[in-house]
């Protein structure tokens, strides 16, 4: 039997906050598990958390401390980049998602999620280049297909933009 302040028994109650939805429960027990263990699971289970409770700074710390334990998982990257683009962070969001592509490089997500800081920059080339990638990754993608129709008719190349519209409707 595990005593209720034993790490194994923190992490299941916070889990199971965490699924009820009762994020601030959940947010005090990942602190008490993360002061007893830095284990990957605290970690990335608590980044979760404080993304969903949409404190972006405490997240990105947590998932920079996941990387530094776990640097070759893509998803840890992701988050992050995730995180600095709610914070509006765009430089940091896109350097992220490309450090997730760069581990992974069938990340459709990654590479429509660095499409959209590309496109809200104006580089609306290099966004149509990483939409297309998520297609080709994922061809019934429909926000890459959406995205790059956007992004199209920025380009005013609205015969291709329609095409997309029309494909994103089907």
């Amino acid at each position: 039997m595990l005593y209720p302040d034993h790490p194994q028994a923190l992490l299941r109650s916070a889990l199971a906050s965490l699924q009820q939805g009762a994020l601030h429960d959940a947010r005090a027990l990942f602190q008490q598990l993360l002061a007893k263990e830095r284990s990957l699971n605290a970690v990335l289970w608590s980044a979760i958390c404080e993304f969903q409770l949409a404190d972006y700074p405490a997240a990105i710390d947590l998932f920079q401390q996941a990387a530094a334990l776990e640097p070759q998982q893509a998803s840890h990257y992701y988050n992050m980049g995730l995180s600095f683009h709610e914070l509006g962070k765009l430089d940091a969001a896109f350097d992220a998602y490309s450090q997730a592509i760069a581990l992974q490089d069938d990340h459709a997500e990654a590479f429509n999620n660095r499409g959209i800081i590309q496109a809200a920059c104006g580089n609306y080339c290099s966004a149509i280049v990483d939409y297309t990638t998520a297609l080709l990754l994922d061809e019934n993608f429909i926000d890459a297909r959406f995205n790059r129709a956007v992004a199209y008719s920025e380009q005013l190349l609205y015969h291709k933009a329609m095409a997309e519209y029309h494909a994103v409707l089907k």
